[in-house]
């Protein structure tokens, strides 16, 4: 079974503010970055839904919690 790639936080910012351009589709985005459009819906929904800060929180705010306790 193939692994699940990951994408870093940055990769995801940059992928979601190219998206957001006026006159961009989400397939050209997608096909340019190689991600599936789903992915990147999923990425844009996590936005909508946290804003640009908290949308992507990866292992670092994590390990960064999990220390404080």
């Amino acid at each position: 079974m193939a692994r699940r790639k990951r994408y870093s936080t940055e990769f995801k910012q940059q992928a979601f503010k190219r998206a957001s351009k006026p006159g961009v589709t989400e397939f050209l985005v997608c096909e340019e970055l190689g991600i599936n459009t789903r992915q990147l819906r999923r990425w844009k929904d996590a936005v909508r839904e946290h804003g640009e800060e908290g949308a992507f929180p990866g292992h670092a705010r994590a390990v960064m919690r999990n220390s404080l306790n």
